[in-house]
């Protein structure tokens, strides 16, 4: 015997489809924003700065205090960069909106912007960039250029 489906359950069937689909555009069009986020001046410039300016803090591999500190600042800077950012070209959705769907699908996001996410939410992860950064015998100019 098949099953019988009333107009009701059609309706019910098709709105959870549109709004699956819905979540699915809003979560394309947060990544791709993020990852033009990671090429944005602004943010190449924020980055830089800040690692230039605490990076001489970090001259070991333990923890000390100040490293939380300067996380901590990194973190609030970061969050609301991304929370502007995001917000701003993604109509409708919230810091909290974005951080639910992309924990929901950690696998869906890979390469340069789970790093970055990483390095703001992840102690270690920061603490690695920043010991990483002051290893380096040269840097990258916000133009892409060496500098000695």
């Amino acid at each position: 015997m098949a099953a019988e489906y009333d107009e009701e359950d059609i309706i019910i069937a098709n709105t959870i489809e549109q709004m699956n689909d819905n979540e699915s555009m809003k979560f394309d069009a947060i990544v791709g924003v993020l990852e033009s986020m990671l090429l944005d001046k602004s943010f190449l410039t924020m980055q830089e700065s800040f690692r230039k300016g605490n990076s001489d803090v970090f001259d070991t591999h333990e923890n000390k205090l100040e490293y939380t500190e300067i996380f901590q600042t990194y973190t609030a800077m970061m969050e609301n960069f991304v929370e502007t950012f995001v917000t701003d070209r993604v109509e409708g959705i919230t810091m909290d909106c974005m951080m639910t769907m992309l924990a929901d699908r950690p696998e869906e996001i890979t390469g340069d912007v789970f790093d970055v996410l990483a390095s703001f939410a992840d102690y270690e992860e920061f603490k690695q960039l920043m010991l990483s950064y002051k290893s380096t015998d040269f840097c990258h100019d916000i133009s892409g250029e060496l500098s000695l």
